[in-house]
């Protein structure tokens, strides 16, 4: 018989309110990833758009307006509303073109909660 208590005093493990708990907190964090990932995805595209302009080479003698319509063609092939082209911050340092851009997005989670983040991002000249 004291084996069996001693047993038993030894166990551990979840309770169905502990699992219930858990399940709740990997409920909220699955639709925290799944709304903040798009986002992301937008993020890295623009940086991506932003750098392969600067690369290319195609704009190095090129003007502000034409610089803005490489860019919105690019946007438009790559689907991207978080931005417009005349959000970009287009400047030279020395014969380098620079391009940079911010905006922030708002994403709604659930009910009245939102969670709004800060997105920026500029080419780095000669690189």
């Amino acid at each position: 018989m004291k084996t069996l208590r001693k047993a038993v005093k030894r166990q551990h493990g979840f309770t169905l309110v502990g699992m219930l708990i858990m399940a709740l907190v990997v409920l909220l964090l699955a639709l925290l990833v799944m709304r903040v990932v798009p986002a992301l995805m937008e993020y890295f595209t623009i940086r991506n758009d932003v750098n392969a302009l600067v690369k290319s080479g195609e704009l190095k003698g090129a003007s502000v307006p034409e610089v803005r319509e490489a860019f919105s063609k690019r946007a438009q092939v790559d689907d991207i509303t978080a931005i417009s082209p005349t959000d970009l911050d287009i400047s030279k340092e020395g014969s380098e073109l620079v391009i940079g851009f911010a905006y922030t997005k708002k994403i709604p989670l659930f009910g009245p909660v939102n969670l709004t983040i800060d997105f920026q991002g500029a080419t780095k000249p000669g690189g």
